[in-house]
């Protein structure tokens, strides 16, 4: 049987979206995920379920004793005083609830040893989840940094910059390989570890693109984005394989 992969979604007021005042009046709010993560998670073997932002405990419990994976996904800053910092001036949108949503999730998911992926900002949420901090902004704080956010004029599937893997990073046996090209849409990155994990990747210029769990299955993140790169880039689908493989024998 195919297993089930929770696909963390997010809660958007439909003002914010820009759509038409009729439309708002009715439904003024909406719960959702980009459909590049339902279409990686399928194409992997997985039944994807996309799984609605909310702070009852019970439901979200409910959740995680019926999923066999957990795919936490790109969006917002996380709200730096959840790691004990002041908001920097670059910091740009954070959402608490989804906050409270996103880390409840990566928490018990570790807890439960549950096969754990996390894209973006949910590498970066799992890095929190477990005592790790971020830099806010790349390139206030980061001295040297390459650019690591794509302009928004170019494709979503684009190669920016390079990641170099850990000698032992699950993510080589993955590609079978010590490197690889990938795109970037982040001006926040890991700066320390939660103490579970390690750098499984890195760019050229020292940030972590990767990070690994010593003591799971499978908890892992990536800073950039696969789900969008597989529409062009049909190597990036190994690493859902695997999290979908891990999901089945959870």
């Amino acid at each position: 049987m195919k297993p089930l992969i929770g696909i963390s979604g997010k809660a958007e007021k439909a003002s914010v979206m820009g759509l038409d005042q009729r439309f708002i009046r009715l439904v003024p709010e909406m719960i959702f995920t980009p459909r590049d993560y339902v279409s990686a998670v399928e194409a992997a073997g997985g039944i994807p379920v996309v799984l609605p932002q909310t702070r009852e405990k019970k439901t979200l419990e409910g959740i995680l004793d019926r999923i066999d994976g957990l795919l936490l996904t790109g969006g917002e800053d996380i709200d730096p005083l959840l790691y004990g910092e002041d908001h920097h001036m670059a910091l740009t949108l954070i959402s608490p609830d989804r906050d409270f949503f996103d880390l409840y999730l990566a928490k018990k998911a570790l807890e439960k040893d549950m096969a754990l992926l996390g894209i973006c900002r949910g590498m970066q949420v799992i890095n929190v989840a477990t005592g790790g901090s971020l830099y806010q902004d790349i390139k206030s704080q980061a001295e040297g940094a390459l650019r690591h956010t794509l302009d928004h004029t170019t494709p979503k599937w684009h190669q920016s910059h390079e990641v170099i893997f850990s000698p032992e990073a699950k993510l080589r046996d993955i590609y079978q390989t010590d490197r690889m090209w990938v795109n970037g849409f982040h001006h926040q990155a890991v700066k320390d570890l939660g103490t579970i994990f390690f750098s499984a990747g890195a760019t050229k210029d020292g940030l972590v693109e990767a990070i690994e769990s010593r003591d799971h299955r499978f908890a892992m993140g990536v800073q950039w984005h696969p789900e969008m790169m597989l529409e062009r880039h049909r190597e990036v689908l190994p690493l859902f394989e695997s999290f979908v493989e891990a999901a089945m024998n959870h």
